[in-house]
């Protein structure tokens, strides 16, 4: 017997929704209780979602399959073939996301890419460092330079790069930073620190894949490129 399962049933109604609003697109929606608006709110939940998995369905058959099952006729698949099926489907979904997430992270790449190449033009102190950020000294220090797994003390002011908005700093705010380079640090400032020895305070600019990447923070938002003003105070084992 096949179980019931609310990926798949949702899956149905979305594209029978879809199908239905091709016929009455200009016909006014009235939610007459609770019932129908909660149902609404799930078709219209759901369809959004069937947008994005890309696949061509025949709706004529969809629509003909919520008929059959509804009314208890006997189906035409099998139950390994109805499970191999929609797995089918969960896999062209990923597909998909990841198709798009790799045209979105191109386009980035270009457009940073594009930005940082102005920026370097603009100011000829930046220079781009071998492991992909960018970086420019406002003041160099003395001695050997800290390493990953040593403890820095420094602080901090963080920007945009693109139209240089503020986002957060440690000056004036809250104590220099005390911690361990590498550990929590996003990768572009512990490969920016790893340049600078104490006393010197140096502009690090990140691609967004060095520094919050997709998922960015509350401060900053997805794909987004950054620059810290670090001010490395000391550091030690």
């Amino acid at each position: 017997m096949k179980t019931f399962k609310i990926s798949s049933f949702v899956l149905l109604i979305a594209v029978a929704s879809m199908f239905v609003s091709c016929k009455h697109n200009d016909e006014k929606v009235v939610l007459s209780d609770q019932r129908d608006s909660i149902s609404w709110a799930i078709g219209e939940n759901t369809a959004i979602g069937m947008q994005n998995i890309g696949y061509d369905f025949n709706t004529e058959m969809v629509l003909r399959a919520i008929e059959h099952t509804l009314n208890g006729k006997k189906q035409p698949i099998s139950e390994e073939e109805y499970s191999r099926l929609l797995s089918n489907i969960t896999l062209i979904m990923q597909k998909n996301m990841k198709a798009e997430q790799e045209k979105t992270i191109a386009a980035v790449e270009k457009e940073e890419a594009e930005l940082f190449e102005a920026l370097m033009q603009s100011d000829p102190e930046v220079k781009k460092s071998p492991d992909g950020f960018y970086y420019k000294v406002l003041k160099q220090g003395k001695g050997p330079n800290v390493k990953i797994g040593e403890v820095a003390v420094f602080d901090y002011k963080g920007y945009q790069v693109k139209d240089n908005k503020f986002i957060d700093q440690t000056y004036d705010v809250r104590p220099p930073i005390e911690t361990l380079v590498g550990g929590s640090m996003f990768k572009g400032l512990q490969l920016g620190m790893s340049m600078m020895n104490a006393g010197s305070i140096y502009r690090l600019y990140f691609p967004s894949k060095l520094a919050f990447g997709a998922m960015g923070t509350d401060a900053i938002p997805p794909y987004t490129a950054i620059y810290y003003d670090v001010e490395l105070h000391s550091f030690h084992p």
